[in-house]
């Protein structure tokens, strides 16, 4: 568990790490805050007309040929469908003035750069089929639905303090999580048999619910020599790889 933990923390950081590269407006004045803030949102109830956009396929039409077919056999079907909810990503980042850092035996005058994540997701889908059929031998009457619903919320407060040359000297991590997904499935109706001489009623219902929650966690690296991620970072060409680590997979502490 420690160390699936690390790996998420570690994306976490590799994500927060990049978004510090964007520049950010300091203010003159030192009583106020300059905030260079972006994000992106998404509503998932587009979800149907972005998909013809995408593909040039009309997902009712789909859906509509697919229910025409059926009644061009003698079965009645119904399919509905519905797709809501929303997916943001809001980035926040400023200069939170400086402090005195107690680093190899002196002290460094650095300033605190600040990057705040706010992540949340919410999203539910829903899906009935109703069907019936029969002739002289067997038949059907059935309703199926399904259902998935989900919750994913991040909160993550990542400082990195620098000095006047960029040099990257530490940084501190505040992180909580949620994630939280549901699933239903139910199927009602009966089969029939023997010209409905025979019925077997049908009543099932299914569910499913996994969260997972990290409440508070934290961390504090100070780095045995300052690093220049950024610069390396800034120069780098496209195409390039630059891998940069703190401590090592087996480090417990």
């Amino acid at each position: 568990m420690r160390k699936n933990f690390s790996r998420i923390n570690a994306v976490l950081l590799a994500l927060l790490l990049c978004a510090s590269l964007l520049p950010q407006n300091v203010a003159a004045d030192e009583t106020t805050t300059e905030h260079f803030a972006f994000g992106m949102e998404y509503d998932w109830s587009d979800m149907d007309t972005d998909f013809e956009t995408m593909t040039g396929l009309e997902l009712d039409e789909i859906l509509g040929d697919v229910m025409q077919s059926a009644d061009d056999a003698g079965i009645d079907l119904l399919i509905l469908e519905e797709l809501t909810g929303t997916s943001s990503m809001i980035i926040d980042q400023y200069e939170d003035g400086t402090t005195m850092l107690d680093y190899d035996g002196s002290t460094v005058e650095v300033t605190k750069h600040v990057t705040e994540l706010t992540v949340r997701h919410g999203q539910l889908a829903d899906l009935a089929i109703i069907t019936e059929w029969s002739d002289a031998r067997a038949g059907w009457d059935l309703t199926i639905s399904a259902n998935a619903d989900g919750v994913f919320n991040i909160d993550a407060f990542y400082v990195e303090y620098r000095d006047a040359d960029d040099l990257l000297y530490g940084h501190d991590l505040e992180m909580s999580m949620e994630a939280d997904q549901t699933y239903g499935f139910g199927l009602q109706g009966s089969l029939e048999a023997d010209d409905g001489d025979k019925v077997m009623p049908l009543n099932i219902q299914m569910g499913m619910s996994v969260d997972y929650s990290v409440s508070n966690a934290e961390s504090s690296v100070l780095y045995t020599e300052p690093s220049d991620i950024h610069q390396q970072l800034s120069a780098l060409a496209g195409g390039e790889d630059l891998g940069w680590e703190v401590g090592s997979d087996d480090d417990d502490g």
